[in-house]
């Protein structure tokens, strides 16, 4: 049960990760997730690494860190 629900946590936020980026490309702005847990911040960081327009970087302290998903920087 509880590695279903793990599986389901991961897949949501893969999607969401996705839907970021696309977001990002399309406007040019930075998308800030909600607050989240070191191993969910992982997750988003892990799914995007090797996307070739958009990079991931984690802002904040404590539990109020989040992902912030933008643009690469040239150079």
């Amino acid at each position: 049960e509880c590695e279903g629900w793990w599986r389901q946590v991961e897949a949501k936020l893969g999607q969401d990760a996705d839907k970021a980026a696309a977001e990002v490309i399309s406007t040019g702005r930075p998308y800030r997730f909600e607050p989240m847990d070191a191993a969910m911040r992982r997750l988003v960081h892990r799914r995007l690494a090797a996307h070739p327009e958009v990079e991931t970087a984690s802002e904040g302290e404590g539990s109020w860190r989040k992902v912030v998903v933008r643009t690469k920087r040239k150079g």
